[in-house]
């Protein structure tokens, strides 16, 4: 039986490869070509990408206020490997696998983001557009899920979205405050040291977090998944749209309370580039640590 379900693992692994390459196909990419330099912040908008389509404002050209980290290390694919035990036999685990690939456009911004899990085909298509002050999120193949963020002038999230709303950000660009809600006090404040985040106080709970000397130097805000959306597989782009990234990766992230916490590793390569990030998770409530690794491969 065993032979069984690995064949039919094997069997549903490879059909979700083939429609991948087919969606692939289907879809030229947005970027010129993955060896493409990234052009200089002054020389950026030199395409029709970055620019109003003209309809409002006929002959006139809004610039848009979006500014990522602009790196060579422009990331590729991300594959979170998310480690689960078993509840009844603590000692058995099983991995489940989400990936995530991203498409560049000409001034280095993520234009496109596929996902998908190796237990399943269908695989979701996001492709995103920045247009004057706005970036827009369309899904060629679910209809009704567009959306659109509005940035301020410094390029980061000057509306509610969602249930967080009322942002804050400091002279420095970072965020510093918001308003959750659904609570009866949702004022949340963030601290920040040496450039990194050290403290989100939130109605839920407050945590705080240590960091190590690595950079947080890749085209995704990595530093941002792994802290303040620490246990979650579920990445959102473009990053770097609410508020300065942290400097560096994080070493540890804790509640205050003491009950759980989380400890980060890091493998590099030969050009110092973090390739895989293991996230041990352990709480006072289990002798049992699971764990989430994430595998990051790169547009050379």
């Amino acid at each position: 039986s065993s032979k069984i379900v690995r064949d039919m693992k094997i069997t549903n692994y490879c059909s979700m490869l083939i429609a991948l390459m087919v969606i692939t196909t289907s879809f030229p990419s947005c970027d010129g070509g993955e060896g493409d330099p990234i052009p200089n912040r002054e020389e950026q908008n030199d395409g029709n990408d970055n620019k109003d389509d003209g309809k409002d404002n006929p002959g006139i050209v809004t610039e848009s206020p979006y500014k990522p980290c602009f790196t060579a290390n422009k990331v590729k694919e991300l594959v979170i490997e998310e480690i689960k035990r078993d509840p009844n036999i603590p000692s058995r685990t099983e991995s489940y696998y989400y990936h995530n690939i991203f498409s560049y456009d000409n001034s280095g911004r993520i234009c496109e983001h596929k996902r998908f899990t190796e237990n399943s085909n269908n695989i979701q298509i996001e492709n995103i557009t920045y247009v004057g002050d706005t970036i827009k999120r369309t899904y060629p193949d679910e209809r009704g899920l567009d959306s659109f963020l509005l940035l301020n002038s410094e390029g980061y999230i000057s509306d509610a979205n969602g249930s967080i709303s009322s942002r804050k950000y400091d002279k420095s660009g970072y965020l510093v405050g918001y308003y959750l809600a659904g609570y009866n006090d949702g004022n949340c404040t963030l601290n920040y040291e040496n450039g990194n985040l050290v403290r989100e106080s939130a109605p839920i709970n407050t945590y705080v977090c240590s960091y190590t000397e690595h950079l947080n130097n890749t085209s995704l805000d990595l530093s941002y998944f792994l802290v303040r959306r620490e246990g979650s597989t579920l990445i959102s782009v473009p990053t770097d749209i609410e508020g300065k990234r942290s400097k560096n990766l994080p070493a540890k992230w804790e509640y205050v309370r003491g009950t759980i916490w989380t400890t980060y590793s890091y493998e590099f390569d030969s050009d110092n580039r973090v390739v895989q990030i293991t996230s041990k998770h352990e709480s006072d409530f289990s002798d049992y640590p699971t764990m989430t690794i994430y595998y990051v491969t790169y547009m050379d």
